[in-house]
């Protein structure tokens, strides 16, 4: 095996190998935001339930406002 041959193995190795690890670096950030999500909404039902009338889509929208603040 030649120089040539380990060096174009390695590239092929990169080519497979790079796409892999930045589309799993993806799907973790989107996982972790939505757990984050999950985590808010749960937190601010806790507290609304007290109040008995819950609107999930208020909650859903102060939640993401919430997020789209922090993330500017």
């Amino acid at each position: 095996m030649t120089g040539e041959d380990i060096l174009n193995t390695f590239k092929f190795s990169c080519l497979l190998v790079i796409p892999f690890l930045v589309y799993s670096w993806f799907v973790c950030i989107s996982l972790m935001k939505k757990s984050e999500v999950d985590n808010q909404i749960l937190r601010k039902k806790k507290d609304k339930n007290s109040k008995k009338n819950v609107d999930i889509n208020q909650v859903i929208h102060e939640v993401m406002d919430e997020m789209w603040d922090k993330n500017r």
